[in-house]
């Protein structure tokens, strides 16, 4: 498995959020290999701080 380096990923994360979110502030976004570092520094906040994602989550 080869991933890119944190802050390229970072910065990639943020920017493809920004792109998504001109289209529509609702979409639901989720990262789903991402530690939860990577979840603050990208999104400001955990999956689970994200009413909108609570739909993933439950089974």
């Amino acid at each position: 498995k080869q991933r890119y380096l944190k802050y390229i990923r970072m910065e990639m994360f943020s920017k493809i959020r920004a792109m998504l979110e001109k289209h529509g502030k609702n979409m639901s976004i989720y990262l789903c290999m991402e530690s939860p570092e990577m979840w603050k520094q990208s999104f400001g906040k955990l999956p689970s701080d994200i009413p909108r994602l609570d739909s993933i989550f439950k089974t």
